[in-house]
């Protein structure tokens, strides 16, 4: 019998490596029979990995975990292992295991025949619902071979800083990014964005839960604009009306395939994405996508600062706004 693989676990609950060690950690508390309250798990996760984890990155890391049911809050500020939750995870992926399972054995049985269905198969378009994590784990992977990403967003993610972009739990995605982008640089990027930071500050308040301290984080995302101006293998398109349909295409050899982004509420990052793989479909959305960075305003060293400070105006007036609402409660 093969030996446990720690790193199995991990991917059958869908988390992200430092995730996981925070679940380990708690569960290392819990094995010595040590109080599981904020501050030991940081201690934990310290002296067991040698390296800190921001309070607040921590927090977030447990609400997700929480989110997941994989942890649950006990008594005293205390967390704990959910088991009955890990194994619902596993579960879940045990069905998809099951099914993959079924579609290599048909494929053994009779390989011409499987390949006949599956190459007809895929000349249909393929559509199916990602849920949040799921869409970023996917766009992750994509991204370590593609050539070029397009997308329409309101906020480019690299302007966000890490503890923000780990309370999105979207790590993966935004440290395959920095890599390709700003340090190999050889992944070209073409973003169409109407730069509006009000959900970023909306984010940042949902989990600081602080107006100052949200205002700090979306104001230093939006200065953070200017330093990706430089980069060569970035493109700033800027329109002024607000993104209809937010869009990712990562581009391998040839755009055939991408996801289409459910927004949430104000509080909530994403409800998850549709994905779409359809050489027809997706040459159509990019002829859209085109049109508009054809119409749009490329940000340049000449006009960064005119464009931040309208962000900085509709960001004013949104803060305002909710000032005002918490006045009234």
């Amino acid at each position: 019998m093969e030996p446990y693989n720690i790193d199995q676990l991990r991917e059958w609950l869908e988390l992200t490596n430092q995730q996981f060690d925070i679940f380990k950690s708690i569960h290392s508390l819990e094995r010595k029979k040590e109080n599981t309250r904020p501050k030991n798990i940081q201690k934990e996760y310290t002296k067991i990995y040698a390296k800190g984890i921001e309070r607040s990155n921590l927090f977030t890391i447990i609400k997700i975990l929480i989110d997941k049911e994989l942890i649950q809050k006990t008594d005293r500020a205390n967390y704990a292992i959910n088991t009955d939750g890990i194994q619902k995870a596993i579960d879940h992926k045990d069905k998809k295991f099951k099914e993959q399972y079924q579609q290599f054995q048909k494929a053994k049985e009779n390989i011409d025949t499987y390949l006949s269905e599956t190459l007809e198969k895929q000349q249909k378009p393929t559509i199916r619902f990602l849920t949040h994590d799921e869409l970023f784990l996917n766009l992750a992977n994509d991204l370590k071979y593609a050539k070029k990403y397009c997308l329409t967003v309101r906020a480019p993610s690299l302007v966000c800083s890490p503890a923000f972009y780990s309370m999105l739990n979207r790590k993966e995605y935004l440290d395959i990014m920095e890599q390709r982008v700003l340090k190999d640089k050889d992944l070209q990027v073409r973003w169409l964005t109407d730069l509006n930071f009000n959900m970023q500050f909306d984010r940042a308040l949902k989990f600081l839960g602080d107006v100052d301290a949200a205002t700090k984080e979306a104001i230093n995302q939006i200065n953070s604009i200017k330093n990706l101006i430089g980069y060569d293998n970035l493109e700033f398109n800027y329109i002024e009306h607000s993104i209809a349909l937010k869009l990712f295409m990562p581009i391998k050899e040839k755009i055939s395939e991408c996801y289409i982004y459910l927004p949430g509420f104000s509080s909530v990052p994403s409800q998850g994405a549709i994905y779409v793989k359809s050489d027809d479909i997706t040459n159509e959305i990019v002829k859209i996508f085109n049109n508009d960075c054809s119409t749009s305003v490329k940000v340049s060293p000449d006009n960064v600062n005119k464009i931040i400070n309208k962000s900085k105006k509709i960001l004013k007036e949104h803060i305002i706004e909710v000032r005002c609402k918490q006045n009234e409660k």
